[in-house]
């Protein structure tokens, strides 16, 4: 029956659109619901969004640049700590790997996006954040769920959670093809960092407005650390402090983009990306030694093209196109190790069709088809020449009617894997989502959110296939995700306004496939049977303006989380927390703003977790509690705006860790100039 309904909604789709792609006039974007207020802050524009959390029917965080300045954010991973719901998993320092968990449900099941597209990686099927720096972020947003926008891919219905991340240059305003947010025909950005532990971070941006019809931006970074940061070592009853080595890091990554604005209603964008990382691997800190000779060399360039098209008033059609190839060598240099040394390539093709009919003032609906094509190429897997061909095809409606919105959306896929001499591997499902939020009350902003939704996760390359480690008989991991809330925002008085979130959420992962490190690179794999994970996020914002020049902001997320093994009930571990999910994480942060220096203070920590299902003594990992203050200006020297910004992070040496056995970095310094000529 499944297969009937999945094969007639095929039909139909295709049908759709088909009648659709003759129309060849392109089109006006889309521009996005946000809106913004100004203020004025000693030289510098500070834009704070509007909270659309608390209109939105799936949970919403969004931090956009001026919030990451006053905040004192100096890291994709200060960004994080600052969402509900998150569990990041770092290996330490720059040169250590960095992933993102969402209510306990796993690293692969969080999509990122960026500039419009998902990142992927076919081979381990999680991406490294550490890859990311936020020099020219616009902004950075985390949506549970499949959020409440229509007009979107297929493959954005693909996550548990979906990681937005959106570069300065990456939009243009709606009425023309200028760079949003920048007011000169040219500018130029350039930008340095410098700090702790060789810490050197140039950075350039540059834009501008060829014509009318034509504007282009570039990005161009470079990223140096050694990475050689003290630790104190603990064994037993003897303590000794050691420096941090193997953990270098060299990197760098440009970008550029075209806009041509082909008419009035009309508009086609283009990106080139290129990232080069060469790093040394950080060891297991284990008894007396930490020595370690892994080293990983990774390259990535993609090409994308998305092409949007407002054919009448009511009928929106887009189109995405991207080609993606990355490369990655892996060198192990350690007397008899396991893994052996292994050369990476993997290849991705893919393209979406969407479409969107405002049907009336309160009915809108939306249809996409998806399709991916990816490759592996690896030196160290049982099986041969991996494929992948994924067919994704969404419908979509939603319902706007007084003081409800609905929404409802529909993704059937279809996924075949094709290894040399092997049966190919057939996975067909249909996923349903449906959220829905209510007003409360006509005269203020509080709101009541519903949403559920199922979802599926393909096992990666390495997981099925990888020389001694993967395994092919895995199954797809099954989620199941429920949320109930309730949002509330301030009238904006003159000079208080705030805002709060309380999320109830339960999930459940059927055929769970959990990585347990062996060692940064490797993973072994293992299915558990069922996972459930009960818990609330709270997010909370206060502004208070004590007068014109002085204003004081309070931002603050609180999330409390079960994530119990229910797979065996005559199991003596049934019950337990899963490994690295605590059951409590926590952040504050305070800025004060001001004609002088303004200031934030930020603290954010966990409580314990344990690096095993099986909460062995020794698997025991503390909580912490991390602070951290910045200090920062703007001021115009004559026609050029500057911005000189000083951090010390972790004020007190606290010494934690995030994954058993990989010491985080202690105290440190950095330093960041930016002119806008």
């Amino acid at each position: 029956m499944v297969l009937r309904s999945y094969h007639w909604m095929r039909t139909i789709l295709f049908l759709t659109l088909a009648c659709i792609l003759p129309c060849n006039a392109l089109a006006q974007p889309m521009t996005d619901s946000i809106t913004g207020k100004t203020h004025s802050l000693t030289g510098i524009d500070v834009v704070t969004s509007y909270n659309r959390n608390v209109h939105a029917a799936t949970p919403q965080q969004e931090i956009n640049s001026g919030r990451m300045l006053t905040m004192g954010i100096e890291s994709l991973s200060d960004v994080l700590k600052n969402m509900a719901g998150v569990t990041l998993r770092d290996y330490g320092g720059a040169g250590g790997m960095k992933t993102l968990s969402v209510r306990g449900i796993g690293s692969r099941h969080t999509q990122v996006i960026y500039d419009g597209f998902p990142m992927s990686n076919c081979q381990t099927g999680e991406i490294d954040l550490s890859r990311y720096s936020l020099n020219y972020t616009d902004r950075i947003s985390l949506t549970m769920g499949d959020g409440d926008q229509l007009f979107l891919p297929a493959r954005s219905m693909l996550g548990a959670a979906t990681l937005t991340v959106e570069s300065r240059g990456s939009r243009v305003e709606s009425q023309g093809s200028r760079v949003e947010g920048i007011e000169s025909r040219v500018n130029t950005q350039p930008q340095l960092s410098v700090g702790s532990w060789g810490t050197v971070n140039p950075a350039l941006f540059y834009s501008q407005q060829l014509s009318q019809r034509v504007t282009v931006t570039a990005i161009g970074e470079y990223f140096y650390a050694d990475n050689d940061y003290p630790f104190t070592l603990r064994n037993g009853t003897i303590t000794s402090h050691e420096h941090r080595v193997n953990s270098r890091m060299s990197s760098g990554h440009g970008e550029a983009n075209v806009f041509w604005k082909v008419s009035r209603i009309s508009q086609l964008q283009a990106k080139t990306y290129y990232y080069d990382n060469s790093r040394k691997l950080p060891g297991i800190v284990r008894y007396y030694t930490q020595e370690n000779d892994e080293r990983l060399h990774e390259r990535n360039a993609f090409t994308q093209l998305h092409y949007i098209n407002r054919i009448t008033d009511k009928w929106h059609l887009q189109a995405h196109a991207k080609w993606d190839w990355a490369d990655s060598d892996y060198e192990n240099n350690n007397p008899g190790s396991v893994a052996t040394s292994a050369h990476y390539k993997q290849q991705e093709a893919y393209t979406s069709v969407s479409t969107l009919y405002d049907a009336t003032s309160w009915l809108s609906t939306s249809v996409a088809a998806d399709y991916i094509y990816n490759h592996l190429q690896n030196t160290a897997a049982a099986l041969h020449g991996p494929d992948r061909h994924s067919l994704l095809q969404a419908v979509a409606a939603q319902v706007h009617i007084q003081r409800l919105t609905a929404t409802a959306k529909l993704l059937a896929m279809e996924v075949s894997d094709k290894v040399t001499n092997q049966p190919l591997r057939h996975t067909n499902r249909l996923l349903p989502s449906m959220s829905a939020s209510y007003q409360l009350l006509p005269s203020e902003q509080l709101y009541v959110r519903v949403m559920w939704k199922q979802g599926l996760r393909m096992p990666s390359f390495n997981e099925l296939y990888y020389f001694h480690f993967g395994t092919t008989e895995l199954q797809p991991e099954r989620a199941n995700q429920w949320n109930a809330g309730i949002t509330w925002q301030s009238r904006n008085y003159r000079r208080f306004q705030t805002a709060f979130t309380v999320d109830g959420f339960v999930t459940d992962v059927k055929d769970k496939i959990v990585a347990i490190p062996f060692n940064m690179f490797v993973w072994r794999m293992m299915n558990l049977a069922r996972v459930r994970t009960t818990g609330v996020d709270i997010t909370t914002n206060i502004n208070y303006h004590l007068n014109k020049k002085h204003s004081f902001e309070l931002t603050g997320s609180y999330s409390l989380q079960r994530a119990e093994n229910r797979t065996d009930h005559s199991s003596p571990h049934y019950g337990k927390q899963i490994a690295y999910i605590p059951q409590s994480t926590w952040s504050i942060a305070i800025g004060w703003q001001n004609p002088y220096i303004n200031v934030s203070v930020t603290n954010s920590g966990m409580s314990e977790r344990w690096a095993t299902n099986e909460h062995y003594d020794d698997t025991r990992m503390g909580g912490f509690a991390e602070t951290s203050i910045s200090l920062w200006r703007g001021f115009d020297i004559r026609k050029i705006h500057c911005i000189l910004r000083a951090s010390v992070l972790n004020v007190f040496d606290r010494q934690y860790e995030l994954v058993a056995n990989y010491p985080m970095p202690g105290r440190s310094w950095k330093i960041t100039a930016q002119i806008e000529l």
